[in-house]
């Protein structure tokens, strides 16, 4: 049977305005005497605080953060086994039955006042492994409070990392011109491919797996408007697109949106869905063959 120890836990929380007086947990300290385990488990800079204090500047934070931890460990290394680093008010503050004995260290080592940082009295129990305790509430008290982060939107460079291999595999990839520029009257605008056959012809893939509509509708504007900049500048040069699709299915109306916009300004022949693109890859087999 394991054994179980007396433990005692209080919460850090950061609190943001002094006035509003609203705080956020932000990290767990448990002290575990028996075992002589005493260690802070805090949370980053991502979820919830950075959703409610957007502008908070990163780098006080996660200072403010370490200066606390490294203080715990420090003392966890050696105060544990000297008691009398303590005063005289701090013992008996500690030896008190009536005191969350981590509270009391917590207030010794990183006194909040005149800072953000605020200790609040979580509670006392029984524990076998003090480690997985501290994770247990870490998660109840913190960290289970932040939203699930979402899959990260795909690149560009992404996208077309799959047309790349497809075009390595077809043995295609040395009549590829890497990384083409179109100077236009809004500037150079550069592609990832391009190739020659009688005419220049250059590929781009655009990624619209994007947050919402509204980015969607403002990628697909930007590159209608470079696209008819080429036109108007050198009508020799071919654009050929492909359209990386949204994996949030409610954006699908807005993506097919951004495709019949953009077909509008090289023709639809020439803007193709990422599942579709072997069809571009065909066409450049056949013009290229005899080369």
């Amino acid at each position: 049977m394991t054994k179980m120890s007396s433990f005692s836990y209080c919460l850090l929380q950061y609190e943001h305005n002094p006035w509003i007086k609203e705080r956020l947990n932000v990290g767990v300290l448990l002290h575990c005497p028996n075992q002589n385990f005493l260690r802070i488990r805090t949370k980053g800079w991502e979820g919830r605080i950075f959703g409610a204090y957007p502008n908070l500047e990163r780098p006080h934070f996660t200072e403010d953060l370490k200066q606390i931890e490294r203080s715990i460990e420090r003392f966890s290394k050696s105060g544990l086994k000297q008691p009398s680093l303590f005063t005289t008010a701090s013992e008996a503050a500690l030896e008190s039955q009536n005191t969350n004995k981590s509270m009391a260290l917590a207030l010794t080592l990183c006194p909040d006042s005149d800072s953000s940082y605020r200790w609040h009295e979580g509670g006392v129990g029984l524990c076998g492994e003090p480690q997985s305790k501290l994770e247990d509430l870490f998660h109840r008290l913190v960290s289970g409070y932040d939203k699930q982060k979402s899959p990260a939107n795909r690149s560009d460079d992404q996208v077309w990392s799959s047309i790349s291999k497809a075009i390595e595999d077809r043995h295609l990839s040395k009549h590829i011109e890497v990384d083409p520029v179109v100077n236009t009257d809004l500037g150079s605008i550069r592609f990832h491919a391009g190739y020659q056959n009688g005419s220049r012809h250059v590929i781009q893939s655009l990624s619209f797996d994007l947050a919402d509509e509204d980015r969607i509708g403002s990628k697909a504007a930007r590159w209608a408007g470079y696209l008819d900049s080429i036109r108007i500048s050198d009508g020799r040069v071919h654009p050929h697109l492909v359209l990386g699709m949204p994996r949030n299915r409610e954006l699908i109306r807005s993506f097919e949106g951004a495709y019949r916009y953009l077909s509008k300004s090289v023709g639809t022949e020439n803007v193709l869905v990422e599942d579709k693109a072997y069809e571009l890859l065909n066409d450049m087999e056949v013009q290229l063959s005899g080369h």
